[in-house]
């Protein structure tokens, strides 16, 4: 069993919203420093090598929050790998606050890509490191998301260079803040986001500009989906469970 990896994480006064809460966007910011950290202690983070030959991508994760952390709450989270998925490589984040009570998880589901062809690698035909990670998962599925199916909302929005990360790409934490921006102050007054599903499918590049549309899917959940303007292709699909305050 691969070791557990553990941070503590100060939330600062630009990880939170206007109700001195974590945002969304910067969980995925913790999740991205810590996962990172755990990767390269374990030899399998690849960004470093001189010759280079793969990198991991975020394909899909979630976030679940039974409590908020706040402004200047000190928060410990701990990861490890959890298996195999298909082509994914699982991931567990566990969020514990100063009394070392859980206060909530996020689970990420990464893919190992050819450095050169860009192509997805499977870890259960890799040598070498990479086969400590190759168990079945078991624990919580994150499914392909469906469109809306009624829409509430939309907007358009352009990529600027602020939000380009060292692949030449939009960064995941932007896509979960541009989702969550689809719901307004008026409404996060009597709810809060209780969880979080985005499913990342084509990257964003610097001057692109999309169609983002909120909607509602056949349980009543709110979607949230970036497109171009053509609506021929899809960036992500967030699924976002909202809970009453």
């Amino acid at each position: 069993m691969i070791a557990k990896y553990s941070k503590v994480f100060k939330v600062n006064f630009r990880d939170v919203d206007f109700k001195y809460n974590i945002s969304m966007n910067a969980l995925v910011d913790f999740m991205q420093e810590i996962s990172g950290e755990h990767a390269l202690e374990l030899g399998i983070d690849f960004t470093t090598d001189e010759d280079q030959q793969m990198y991991w991508i975020v394909s899909r994760a979630k976030m679940h929050l039974d409590r908020y952390p706040r402004w200047q709450d000190n928060i410990r989270i701990e990861t490890y790998p959890i298996g195999i998925d298909k082509l994914f490589c699982v991931r567990r984040f566990d969020i514990f606050d100063e009394e070392d009570q859980l206060m909530g998880y996020m689970i990420g589901y990464y893919i190992l890509m050819d450095y050169h062809t860009h192509r997805p690698l499977r870890v259960q035909k890799m040598e070498g490191i990479i086969k400590t990670l190759n168990w079945p998962y078991e624990g919580e599925a994150l499914p392909k998301l469906k469109e809306p199916q009624e829409v509430v909302k939309e907007e358009l929005r352009k990529v600027h260079s602020g939000e380009i990360d060292i692949n030449g790409h939009m960064n995941n934490a932007h896509y979960v803040r541009w989702a969550t921006d689809m719901i307004d102050c008026k409404e996060y007054n009597v709810k809060c986001i209780e969880s979080i599903q985005t499913n990342y499918t084509t990257s964003l590049v610097e001057g692109e500009e999309i169609q983002i549309i909120r909607g509602l899917d056949e349980e009543g959940n709110t979607l949230i989906q970036g497109m171009s303007l053509d609506q021929k292709t899809i960036y992500w699909t967030s699924k976002i469970v909202l809970k009453d305050l």
